[in-house]
């Protein structure tokens, strides 16, 4: 979904997504760091420009879901956010090989964004402001690396 067709469903329903109320997350290019939890950055401001035909940024699950909802009534039409199978369906292209390039794990460090240990070493995350997310980010490293 676009900005400009999130903002319509906002505009007509009067929806405060959760980034609105309690804060949105994003990076900070030049400090390079994760935020998390601040307040005033949400879709409507992420920290940088977007025109309408942007796709939306700093929506979660339950706003796409909410939007689809609107959308399907809107319209008289059934959207809905695609279910974990439809997903790797898609994602497959048509293959039935273990990844839509072949059966080899190796290559999914040419075609997948994967972290790596070098990751880890550049990646500071103490800056995180809650002890919740300093320890899921260190325990996705633990899984990843």
């Amino acid at each position: 979904m676009t900005r400009g067709e999130f903002r319509r469903f906002t505009e007509n329903t009067g929806y405060e997504t959760e980034a609105e109320r309690v804060g949105g997350g994003g990076y900070d290019r030049a400090r390079r760091l994760f935020f998390y939890d601040v307040k005033g950055r949400s879709w409507k401001d992420p920290g940088y420009s977007q025109t309408d035909s942007h796709p939306v940024v700093d929506v979660t699950w339950n706003d796409a879901k909410r939007f689809c909802k609107w959308l399907s009534k809107k319209e008289g039409k059934h959207y809905d956010l695609p279910t974990e199978a439809e997903w790797e369906l898609a994602c497959r292209a048509g293959t039935s090989t273990r990844y839509y390039f072949g059966d080899d794990e190796a290559g999914l460090e040419k075609y997948g964004n994967v972290a790596d240990l070098s990751l880890k070493a550049k990646w500071d995350y103490s800056n995180v402001p809650t002890k919740y997310y300093q320890k899921a980010l260190a325990e996705w490293f633990d899984r990843v690396t």
